[in-house]
């Protein structure tokens, strides 16, 4: 149960760190072995380049479940709480549509690509592999989205903040974080 708990709050986060790091510590090899010992790796672009398109279909779940997928709410906001929520809900199931269908043509897609025997240009991988983290990115995707959904109709009935509420308590977080700060820099300079 801990392992299925770790993995719901963890999961995404672990894995985009994991590709930060090895971002990092390629492209830093790269710089190194280019200016310093003037002998590029070959590999070492095609590398990121991969660990990016892994972080992008990664982030897509990430995104789903802290709640920050892109909306527009402004009109949505003028509705009472109950259209409001339905609304919402509403779009939740489209997007998870979406996805199934997403994930579907990207397991067709994968399995086409496995047949051309095609490999990566540097690293000589199989390319189909690549396309495997589209599978991965969708198939989280939808997890999340269930879990959205879920977490939709039980709340379907609790207000929201919206847009405009938002708005004004980041506002006014900002503001109290730079009073803080100038006493502060008062009391250090006294």
């Amino acid at each position: 149960m801990k392992l299925l708990k770790w993995l719901d709050t963890s999961f995404e986060e672990i894995l985009l760190l994991i590709m930060l790091i090895l971002i990092t510590g390629a492209m830093t090899l790269q710089i190194v072995m280019r200016y310093v010992f003037l002998s590029p790796l070959a590999w070492a672009e095609e590398f990121c380049r991969y660990c990016y398109i892994v972080s992008v279909f990664l982030s897509l779940a990430f995104t789903l479940k802290k709640g920050n997928m892109l909306r527009v709410n402004v009109v949505v906001d003028l509705f009472p709480t109950l259209l409001r929520n339905i609304l919402g809900l509403f779009a939740d199931i489209l997007l998870l549509g979406g996805f199934v269908l997403f994930f579907q043509e990207s397991i067709t897609r994968t399995l086409f690509v496995r047949t051309t025997g095609q490999l990566s240009p540097a690293m000589q991988i199989p390319i189909w592999m690549m396309y495997c983290v589209m599978i991965l990115g969708f198939g989280l995707a939808i997890i999340r989205s269930v879990q959205v959904i879920i977490k939709d109709v039980r709340n379907l009935r609790v207000k929201a903040v919206t847009t405009k509420e938002a708005a004004i308590l980041e506002a006014a977080e900002e503001a109290a974080a730079v009073l803080v700060e100038k006493d502060n820099d008062k009391e250090g300079v006294k």
